[in-house]
């Protein structure tokens, strides 16, 4: 009888040194001003916006197919676009957007005199800014209408001028993608790809 209550008393030790810890100290929730580590998470439901001078459009990727909706295939309508990081010395943005083969380039949209603050354009809208006369010789949107099978390559250049613009006088779409070229000021390009068919 004697040695059962020592053991009774060791068991009952253990049992307490695990309910307050492996330490066998009490644990105890944090003080007053401090707080738990939160949970981490490795998902992120939304994407940094780019912190450089970038051009983008949420129906393109960089890189990827342009959808047909924008093409001689399709609607043949503008593509929404976004602009991200605009220089703050930028006097005025403008656009130029080219399709290149093997062959040639080919200009389909030009726009200048944008506002600064322009951040983005809307799908199939008329742009804010001067729309200038493309290859078609519309001062419009022209999309890229290459023959069935055949790649071509699209770029969309956006221009950060810090210098007013005034394009050449009856200078030909490509003397003015030239002149924007040697513009002062920074540049941001997005391509793309589409295939006939």
């Amino acid at each position: 009888m004697r040695r059962i209550v020592p053991i009774l008393l060791a068991f009952s030790t253990l049992i307490a040194s695990t309910a307050s810890g492996s330490s066998g100290r009490a644990l105890r929730e944090p003080g007053p001003g401090i707080t738990s580590p939160a949970p981490t998470s490795t998902t992120s439901t939304t994407a940094a916006p780019p912190t450089t001078f970038t051009i983008s459009s949420p129906t393109i990727s960089y890189g990827g197919e342009v959808p047909a909706t924008y093409t001689c295939a399709g609607k043949d309508v503008s593509p929404p676009l976004q602009f991200y990081a605009i220089p703050a010395g930028a006097a005025s943005l403008a656009l130029a957007v080219t399709t290149s083969d093997d062959a040639k380039t080919t200009v389909n949209w030009l726009v200048t005199g944008i506002p600064s603050t322009v951040d983005h354009f809307v799908e199939g809208a008329t742009p804010p800014g001067t729309e200038l006369p493309n290859d078609s010789g519309a001062p419009n949107w022209s999309g890229p209408c290459p023959k069935a099978g055949h790649t071509v390559s699209i770029e969309f250049t956006l221009y950060a001028l810090t210098q007013p613009f005034t394009p050449p006088t009856s200078a030909a779409p490509a003397q003015v993608k030239a002149a924007l070229d040697n513009a002062p000021g920074a540049r941001a390009v997005m391509t793309a790809n589409f295939t006939g068919s």
